[in-house]
C-alpha cells in the first residue's frame, strides 16, 4: 500500500517539476535578457510573441492546477491539497504549521492569476474582452515565491513517506542557451557563410546580440 501511494506521489512530484520547468524557461527567453528578447523579436516577432503568449498561459495554468482543491463535484485532483490531507494524520502540529503558512502564501499568488484563468484561458468574459475589468498582474518573483513555498510543501511530504527531500530540480538552461546561440548564428549566417573561417564567428560576437 505504501508503495503505491509513493508511486502517486512520484507521479505527482515530475508534475510540479515540469511546471516549475515551464516557468524557469520561460524566464530564460523572456524575462532575464532585454537583450535575448530584442534578438527574438528581431527573428520572428509575431512566432516568438505567440510562443510568449501560449507560455504565460501554461504557467498561469500550471500554479492554478497545483492549488486547485482536492476535489471538486465527484471528480478527485491530484493538487497539493490532495497531499496534504492524504498525509495529514502523519504531520506534526509544526509540520501542519508550516505547511499552512506556505500554503496561505501560494493561494496568495494564485488569486492574482485565477482571473486569468477563468476570465481569458477557460473562457472568453464578455467584461475582460471589452476592455471593462482588468486582470490584474503578478511579478517573476511572486511566481518564484509560489514555487519556493510549494517546494517547502513537498519536503515535508516527502519525508513522511520516506523518501528525504523533493527538490524542484531544473537544468535545461542549456536548452534555451542553445537556441539563443543558434538564433544570433543565424541573423550572421551570411557573413560567416563567405567567410568560412572561424574567426568571422568571433566578430560576429562582438555584435549585436553578443550578450543575448
Amino acid at each position: 500500500m505504501k508503495n503505491n501511494i509513493i508511486k502517486e506521489f512520484e507521479i505527482f512530484l515530475n508534475i510540479v517539476r515540469h511546471s516549475n520547468h515551464m516557468f524557469r524557461q520561460y524566464c530564460l527567453l523572456y524575462e532575464n535578457n532585454k537583450q535575448r528578447l530584442s534578438l527574438l523579436e528581431e527573428i520572428a516577432y509575431h512566432f516568438f510573441y505567440d510562443v510568449q503568449c501560449m507560455w504565460i498561459e501554461c504557467v498561469f495554468l500550471g500554479m492554478c492546477k497545483l492549488t486547485d482543491r482536492a476535489k471538486q463535484f465527484k471528480n478527485k485532483n491530484m493538487t497539493i491539497d490532495y497531499w496534504v490531507k492524504a498525509l495529514d494524520k502523519e504531520l506534526t502540529g509544526p509540520e501542519k504549521e508550516k505547511i499552512e503558512a506556505s500554503i496561505t502564501i501560494c493561494i496568495e499568488k494564485r488569486d492574482k492569476v485565477i482571473k486569468a484563468r477563468d476570465k481569458v484561458i477557460a473562457h472568453i468574459d464578455y467584461e475582460v474582452a471589452i476592455g471593462k475589468n482588468a486582470l490584474g498582474k503578478i511579478e517573476k518573483k511572486e511566481i518564484e515565491k509560489f514555487y519556493s513555498n510549494i517546494e517547502i510543501i513537498l519536503d515535508i511530504l516527502s519525508s513522511k513517506l520516506g523518501r528525504g527531500a523533493a527538490p524542484l530540480r531544473f537544468a535545461a538552461q542549456k536548452d534555451a542557451d542553445d537556441l539563443i546561440e543558434s538564433l544570433k548564428k543565424t541573423i550572421h549566417y551570411d557573413h560567416i557563410f563567405e567567410s568560412t573561417t572561424k574567426k568571422a564567428w568571433e566578430e560576429c560576437k562582438k555584435w549585436k546580440y553578443k550578450d543575448a
